[in-house]
C-alpha cells in the first residue's frame, strides 16, 4: 500500500512540476473598483508571449539586489495602457508571498520597467522572475538609493492589482 501511496505522491509531484512553469511564466492583472476596493472581476493575462509582443526596452541599472546590469522588458505605463487598466496604486503580489503597493505616480516619474530578462537571459523563479520591477536607480541615486526604496524593487510577480 505505501509503495502505491508513494507512486501517486511521484505522479502528483511530476504533474505540479510541470503546470507550475507554465504559470509562472506570466501574471495575472486585475482591476479593482476604486470605490469598492472590491476585485471587479475584470482579470487579465500578462504571458511572457505577450510582453515580447510589445514595445520591448532595456534599462541598465543597479537594484537591492544586483549590481548594475541589463534589464529588458515592457514599461509598466505601456502594459497598463495596452490593457486599459488606470488607478491610483498599484498592488503587487509575488510568488514568495511577499505584496506591496506603489503609487500610480512611481510609474510615470520613474518611467518603471516590467523586466523579463537579465543579462541577456530569461528571468525564472529561481532566479527572481519571471518578472520583476525595475526602477532605474543609477539614474537617480539620491532619490532610489536608501534603503526605503529597496522595498519598491519587487521581483517574482505573480498577480497585480489595479486599484
Amino acid at each position: 500500500m505505501k509503495r502505491v501511496q508513494r507512486i501517486a505522491l511521484a505522479g502528483v509531484l511530476i504533474l505540479i512540476m510541470r503546470i507550475v512553469p507554465v504559470a509562472a511564466q506570466q501574471i495575472t492583472i486585475y482591476n479593482k473598483s476604486q470605490s469598492a476596493g472590491t476585485d471587479t472581476g475584470n482579470s487579465q493575462v500578462l504571458s511572457l508571449d505577450d510582453a515580447l509582443k510589445m514595445p520591448q526596452e532595456t534599462m541598465r541599472t543597479s537594484t537591492n539586489w544586483t549590481n548594475e546590469e541589463l534589464f529588458r522588458g515592457v514599461k509598466m505605463r505601456e502594459m497598463l495602457k495596452h490593457f486599459g487598466l488606470y488607478g491610483k496604486t498599484i498592488h503587487f503580489i509575488c510568488y514568495d508571498g511577499y505584496d506591496y503597493r506603489i503609487p500610480m505616480s512611481d510609474v510615470v516619474k520613474y518611467d518603471l520597467l516590467l523586466a523579463y530578462e537579465r543579462n541577456g537571459k530569461r528571468m525564472t523563479i529561481k532566479t527572481l522572475g519571471p518578472f520583476a520591477l525595475i526602477y532605474p536607480r543609477s539614474k537617480y541615486p539620491k532619490e532610489l538609493g536608501g534603503q526605503d526604496v529597496d522595498a519598491k524593487f519587487i521581483w517574482m510577480i505573480k498577480n497585480i492589482y489595479v486599484e
